[in-house]
């Protein structure tokens, strides 16, 4: 082992000088072991056993869960060395953990840190005055987001509205974290794991559908996002679609009606894929979509909003390039919509061109969080080894470079107001066409016999059950981040 000798030193013998600091200014031990627990991860539980098995410094960090996504902020002068001008990682994670025990010596709660966690809406307070590690739940965000810092620039503003915006209701909630569900999903369902597997959307929900152009102009509905799109046992994409379904409040009806139609639809999808063309297939489809004719006012008002941005030179160029040749620039925005990738930058272009305006997206792109969850966080994003599948009709627009995807804005591009399909009596049908749109998916990836085999195998109502016990998983979530997030 190499390295200032403190990285060998047991933890647990520098531990006892940590608590008798606190403890001659009138501190505890309980407040020591919380702000170790808040800085590194670890519960008490797991803090007990690193000092129990004489961890060294290099180990005990090693082994931490997650360091808190605010330790970067954690500055200031600690044993006559600047915090954050220490090279070495280990041991500025060592000055970082001094210089908090010396805060708290001073006399300061957690709350009054300077460098506490209230800017990443991520606070760890404690009811019962005991140490207050991070839960599960604070521990998978805290470990997510600090990945994601290392895939794209992170804009934190939007990262902290998107935790406030998890406070909304379990369907936001859902909408929000889908790197929770990959994490957690095979505990919740775990007869699913050995399903046989397919290159799958991931971040199903009913607001993940919607409208565009194909390259032949024909209006086209069905999935039209793939961030999350990985390899992955195929019945988490329905479970996934069903558990949105009960939790939207736009979705009314039974859930094992809904699950029927689910699977009818992803059978069919399975057996005959291919796109949704609503001029040419779906006649009852369009009427809904038709409804949503008069928002185009709508659509230019938010874009008018949108605050003006610098995108990264290498962006801004490819946007350029990607518009008509004799198109005028107006200006670049900055886009802040959706749930699950608030925080990763996205870029809107406005130009002018032959008496209108036109649009072009980027949007920062990372690897799935499905990926994350399964350690395999480097594989490249399948976004368009999904989205421009066998049996789909995409949008051509669609190109990645520079860590963005590219793709035309405009306001033909629609989602279905579910609240109308529900009022209408087709939310059932709805549900189907989402079904079959996941079947075609599926279908593209060669594993059709196998899937149709290993469905017949299972039992009635599997999907249903799944759901329902799915949905509690959300749910009990989505109340643990109302209590972490006060």
């Amino acid at each position: 082992m190499t390295g200032h000798r403190i990285f060998s030193t047991p933890f647990a013998a520098v531990y006892p000088l940590y608590v008798e600091k606190a403890k001659r200014k009138g501190r505890t031990k309980e407040e020591v072991d919380r702000v170790i627990c808040w800085l590194t991860g670890y519960d008490q539980a797991g803090l007990l056993h690193q000092i129990e098995q004489r961890s060294d410094f290099e180990t005990f960090f090693a082994r931490a869960p997650a360091m808190h996504p605010n330790s970067s902020l954690i500055k200031g002068v600690i044993c006559g060395v600047r915090v954050e001008e220490v090279q070495d990682p280990l041991m500025q994670r060592i000055r970082k953990l001094d210089k908090l025990v010396d805060e708290l010596a001073k006399g300061k709660t957690m709350e009054k840190i300077p460098f506490d966690n209230e800017s990443y809406g991520l606070s760890q307070r404690c009811t019962n005055g005991g140490p207050c590690a991070m839960t599960a739940l604070a521990r998978d965000v805290a470990q997510y987001e600090r990945w994601l810092r290392t895939k794209c620039k992170v804009i934190h503003k939007d990262l902290k509205y998107k935790h406030e915006r998890m406070r909304e209701d379990a369907f936001v909630f859902l909408r929000a974290t889908y790197f929770r569900w990959a994490r957690t999903i095979d505990k919740v369902c775990p007869d699913f794991s050995s399903a046989p597997r397919v290159l799958g959307v991931g971040d199903t929900h009913v607001e993940n559908f919607g409208t565009w152009r194909d390259g032949e102009a024909r209006l086209v509905w069905g999935v039209n996002d793939f961030d999350e799109a990985a390899t992955m046992p195929y019945p988490y994409d329905l479970v996934r679609l069903l558990t949105s379904a009960r939790l939207s409040s736009k979705v009314a009806g039974r859930p094992s009606k809904a699950a029927d139609a689910v699977l009818m639809g992803y059978v069919s999808g399975l057996e005959a894929p291919g796109p949704v063309l609503l001029d040419q297939g779906a006649p009852w489809l369009r009427t809904l979509i038709d409804d949503l004719a008069d928002k185009a006012k709508d659509f230019w008002a938010e874009v008018d909003k949108c605050k003006d941005a610098k995108p990264p030179p290498e962006v801004e160029r490819w946007l350029r390039r990607s518009l008509p040749d004799d198109a005028v620039v107006r200006r670049f925005v900055a886009l802040r919509k959706g749930s699950g990738g608030l925080g990763r930058p996205r870029y809107l272009a406005i130009a002018e061109w032959r008496g209108g305006q036109v649009l072009r997206e980027a949007k920062a792109m990372v690897p799935s969080a499905w990926n994350w969850a399964h350690a395999s966080g480097n594989a490249p994003s399948k976004f368009l080894s999904v989205a421009l599948g066998k049996y789909r009709a995409p949008d051509p627009s669609f190109a990645m470079a520079h860590g963005f995807l590219l793709r035309r804005e405009a306001p033909d591009a629609h989602k279905l107001d579910l609240a109308i399909a529900a009022k209408r009596g087709l939310g059932l049908p709805v549900l189907e066409a989402m079904g079959r749109e996941i079947g075609s998916i599926h279908a593209a990836h060669g594993r059709v016999a196998t899937i149709i085999e290993d469905l017949a195998q299972r039992d009635s109502g599997w999907l249903n059950a799944a759901a329902k016990l799915a949905k509690q998983a959300v749910e009990v979530d989505h109340q643990a981040w109302l209590k972490e997030q006060p």
